[in-house]
């Protein structure tokens, strides 16, 4: 069995340094939204949308709520089949919001060796609804730096 990255969702808040939640892989399967339900039993108590979610309500949308809400969301994207590793890799999804908080990039910086096991890196920021349609701007590369370089562009304030 290939080892898996240290986490399956991993959460930057944006009001204290360090202040993030691992949420490790488990047996119960590959269900982001699980993972996200089971976490809002004990976090986010008082966000009434949030509660609503359910196993059945899609991760992406769980995670843009949450991205909404100034935190950063990184999701394990990998398929843990042997076949699928091989061809593929491991692969992580980061979703920024719209501005970072110096403690949240401070977090980021020391987690940074959480994330170079991957094989793919891709970035989703600047969110907008057009037309009832979630988009945003992508970027997509194979190693760490692609993370790096987009916190260096928040501390300079020329996020694009």
């Amino acid at each position: 069995m290939t080892d898996k990255l240290p986490f399956k969702i991993l959460i930057v808040h944006g009001n204290e340094q360090n202040n993030y939640d691992l949420l490790p892989h488990t047996d119960i399967g590959y269900n982001h939204a699980l993972l996200f339900t089971k976490y809002f039993e004990t976090h986010y108590r008082d966000d009434e949308e949030l509660q609503q979610m359910d196993v059945r309500t899609n991760p992406n949308t769980i995670s843009l709520a949450l991205v909404s809400r100034g935190d950063i969301v990184i999701l394990d994207t990998t398929t843990y089949r042997e076949n699928a590793i091989k061809k593929y890799g491991k692969s992580l999804l980061f979703m920024f919001p719209e501005e970072l908080t110096e403690f949240q990039i401070e977090t980021m910086e020391s987690l940074m060796e959480l994330f170079e096991n991957a094989d793919e890196y891709t970035i989703w920021y600047d969110f907008v609804k057009v037309n009832g349609e979630t988009k945003c701007h992508c970027s997509i590369g194979d190693s760490t730096n692609i993370v790096k370089n987009h916190l260096e562009k928040y501390q300079k304030g020329k996020k694009k």
